[in-house]
Order: C-alpha cells, then sequence, then structure tokens
C-alpha cells in the first residue's frame, strides 16, 4: 500500500524512485527492484538440492520480484547491503535528514514494553530498566525473504555495529531431514555470545485474570479475500491459548474450567495438531513469556488480539471460525458434489434431469476450483505470491463456477414450479443439498470477493 502511495505523490514508479533516491546516492549499483534480463548467472547464488539418495544438485536460478512492489524482493549484493546498513549507522543525509532517521529508529507502535515498529524497521529490543535484558541495548532490523531466499538485518546503533545474514535455499529441500538453517540462529547466536542471553523477571498472575485470554487466536499476515484467502485459511497457524489441561474442552465447547496457569500451542501447525503446548510466563500487564522459547506474547485489553514478537499478530475468534471447522465444511461439499453422479446415474432415465447433467459439470469444476490452490501451491510446488498466471487460472475456475452454478439454481426452481409431480422428496431433497454446497464453494472462491469490493 505505501508502494502505491509512493508512486502516487511522486509520479514515479517504485523502481524509479528508489534508483534515484537511495540506490544512486548510496552507489548501490547492483540493487534492483526487479530482476534486470543482464544478470550474470554464473556468479548469483542459487538453490542447491540435497536429494535422499545425498546428491546434491544445482538448481535453476529462479527469482521474482512479488506481485505487489513495496511488499518487499530486492535483488542485491551483499556489498550493496553492506552500504545500506552503513548509511543507517552513520545517518546519511544524501538519502535522509537527520529528524527522520530518528523517527525512522524509534519506537511508533509498539505491543508490549521490549520491542515495537519504527518507520520501516522492527525494533527488536527497545532499551529499557528491566535487568538483564541484553544490557538495555536497543536492536533495529528487519527481515524477509521469498521461497528461496531468508534473510536477516540487525543494528546496534549505540555501538556502531550491524549484522546481515542471507541464505539461499528452501528448509524442506535444502537441509533434508535436518533442522532447517536460517538468519536467526546465527544473529542470535552472536547476540548470546557478546550480550548474554535475556533474562526476564517473571511473577504469577491470579487465574481470573488470565481467563480473559484464553482462547483461539489466527493470523492476521495472511491474505483476506480471493484464492490466497482460500488456501491461507487452511495452511495459516491457529494459536489456542488455554488454562492449565483445558484446552480440548474449550476448542469444542468455548468454555474453559478453573485453573491457575496459562499454556499456549499451535506454533508451526498447520491447523490440524496442536503441537508441543508451552507454559507462558507472566513478566507485567498483559505481556508473558513464551517458556523454552524466549519469545515474548502480549495481549491487548479483554484478550482480543495478541502480538508474537514484534510483528506477528493474531486475532481471537470463536471455534466455528477455526481452520478445522472450515476444511469440514468444504470436504462434506466436496463430498455432497460427488454425489451427482449417483443422482444423475438413478434419474436419467425418469426425465426432468436438466439439473442431474449441469450438476456433473458444475460439481467437476467446483471440486478442481477447491484443489486447485493445494495441488498448485502443496504438490507442484509454485509460488502463489510470485506467479500471477496462477491467480489467473484459479480465478477463472472460481468465475466459472459461479456461472454453472447461477444455471443449477435457475433449473432447481424451474422444475421445482413446474415438473414437481415428476420429483420425488428424496430427489427435491439431494438437489438442494448439491445446490448449497455449490453456493457454500462459490461464497469461498467469488462471492466474498463481490462483497468486499461493493463494501469498500
Amino acid at each position: 500500500m505505501l508502494g502505491i502511495i509512493l508512486e502516487d505523490v511522486t509520479g514515479k514508479t517504485y523502481s524509479e524512485y528508489l534508483t534515484e533516491n537511495i540506490f544512486t546516492p548510496l552507489a548501490m549499483n547492483y540493487t534492483f527492484v526487479e530482476t534486470p534480463n543482464h544478470l550474470p548467472l554464473s556468479k548469483i547464488a542459487v538453490e542447491h538440492v540435497l536429494t535422499s539418495d545425498g546428491v546434491i544438485s544445482q538448481q535453476d536460478f529462479y527469482y521474482k520480484a512479488p506481485a505487489f512492489l513495496g511488499s518487499g524482493g530486492l535483488f542485491y549484493t551483499s556489498h550493496d547491503m553492506g552500504l545500506f546498513m552503513n548509511s543507517i549507522l552513520n545517518q546519511s543525509t544524501d538519502i535522509l535528514e537527520k529528524d527522520t532517521w530518528e523517527q525512522m529508529l524509534t519506537v511508533q507502535e509498539f505491543a508490549n514494553p521490549f520491542s515495537g515498529v519504527g518507520y520501516g524497521f522492527w525494533i527488536y529490543e527497545e532499551e529499557n530498566e528491566q535487568e538483564n535484558y541484553w544490557d538495555g541495548e536497543t536492536i533495529v532490523g528487519h527481515s524477509g525473504g521469498t521461497e528461496t531466499f531468508k534473510s536477516k538485518m540487525i543494528l546496534f546503533p549505540k555501538d556502531d555495529i550491524g549484522i546481515f545474514v542471507g541464505v539461499v535455499g528452501s528448509a524442506s529441500r535444502t537441509y533434508l531431514e535436518q533442522a532447517s538453517f536460517n538468519p536467526h540462529l546465527p544473529i542470535d547466536s552472536f547476540i548470546n555470545t557478546f550480550r548474554g542471553e535475556k533474562t526476564f523477571v517473571t511473577a504469577p498472575a491470579q487465574p481470573d485474570f488470565l481467563k480473559q485470554f484464553a482462547g483461539i487466536y489466527q493470523s492476521t499476515r495472511r491474505a483476506w479475500a480471493g484464492s490466497e484467502a482460500y488456501r491461507d485459511q487452511l495452511i495459516y497457524e491457529n494459536l489456542n491459548v488455554f488454562m492449565d489441561g483445558d484446552q480440548l474442552i474449550y476448542e469444542n465447547l468455548n468454555v474453559f474450567m478453573d485453573g491457575d496457569q496459562l499454556y499456549i500451542n499451535g506454533f508451526g501447525e498447520l491447523n490440524f495438531g496442536g503441537g508441543n503446548s508451552y507454559e507462558l510466563k507472566h513478566i507485567q500487564n498483559r505481556t508473558f513469556l513464551i517458556e523454552e522459547k524466549a519469545a515474548i506474547i502480549s495481549f491487548s485489553q479483554n484478550g482480543k488480539y495478541l502480538t508474537k514478537d514484534v510483528y506477528n499478530n493474531y486475532d481471537k475468534i470463536n471455534w466455528y471460525q477455526t481452520s478445522k471447522v472450515f476444511l469440514i465444511l468444504v470436504l462434506a461439499s466436496i463430498l455432497f458434489l460427488l454425489t451427482s453422479i449417483i443422482l444423475y446415474a438413478i434419474n436419467k432415465r425418469k426425465g426432468c434431469i436438466n439439473f442431474e447433467k449441469t450438476a456433473i459439470l458444475s460439481s467437476g469444476v467446483a471440486i478442481v476450483t477447491a484443489l486447485f490452490p493445494f495441488i498448485v501451491f502443496g504438490i507442484l510446488g509454485i509460488h502463489f505470491r510470485l506467479e500471477n498466471r496462477v491467480f489467473l487460472y484459479n480465478n477463472i475456475l472460481g468465475w466459472l463456477t459461479l456461472i454453472l452454478t447461477l444455471i443449477l439454481s435457475f433449473y432447481y426452481v424451474i422444475d421445482l414450479k413446474n415438473k414437481k409431480e415428476q420429483l420425488t422428496k428424496a430427489r427435491i431433497i439431494h438437489r438442494g443439498i448439491i445446490l448449497i454446497s455449490h453456493w457454500l464453494l462459490t461464497y469461498l472462491f467469488v462471492i466474498y470477493d463481490v462483497i468486499r469490493i461493493f463494501e469498500s
């Protein structure tokens, strides 16, 4: 959104503006917003895959800027990154005024007393008075990555030190059956070695205070509409916060029993299992330490949402909004659509089968549309955020499903009105369930997007 605003205000493209105002003044000669065609591929770091038989295989170079410029995806060298980091530490007036630098590196929004968000930077650690908390050092930076590249930059402004780590490779392929290496590991190791590990003063909290935070929280860092939203509803983690051992009772009945300790699980899970549970140790106010993770979680007032670390936010949702319920509805709809074949086979000689014929075609399209994101993203491994054609194909399927569903609804109403005597009660009910299943999936694919457009 900021990238779009920048283009509207300046009258220049995002690439032009960054090149003129940042890259050129800092002599970042090998940094690009979009992948240039003249890249010397022999000098570019590419992904290598470790196969199951122990063979290391070099992969073809693959990189595309994100669909929406401004959301990340710069192409650069480590030398250029060093120039950029030095400009921040020195607060270079070649690109920004001193007052602007100070605002960028100062917390503007925060969810807990230890970290926050500046302008364009995460304030990983804010200077504070808590004992042994990294000597009160302020640490700023940012992380990012694509499917085949991960990076993290941190800066210690007081000590004039910066660290950047970039990793080429996907954890699921490069580090086969091993704990994946990521940029956070060497940076955290450096900090813990030279600054000491973080320590916090924790204290028990009253059960009545803790109960308000119990619930299910869904990640907000996901797509909210379109085919990506449909996929993200299933693959983005839900965090479960619960009292003592009462998690299962809370999830199913939306209630919890008395307890005196708060726990959390769901990290890294695809929303189908809780995974490991961790104790939440109260630090102060609505801020907690996640046991064994050295990470901070802060709740809003009344527990309406939570923030993990600096930038991972989760909204509290009801049990019927969880991914498990969503998956059950989708699978049930697909199963009902499959019965359209049976419906046609039983009634093809009984007349009045326009509905049944259309149902077979529309059910097939709806099922393919429902499974398309998971086949393309999960099995074929095409990166949704980088391949615009995937959106196009999925949208075509979604709109085709809607058109066929409208035709199906027309046949349902016409046959019910004019030829009801030829339709048994069981046949009418069966048709109705198939039609409802179509409309449910169509709502997920298309109609919700249309509603959002009209609302805006």
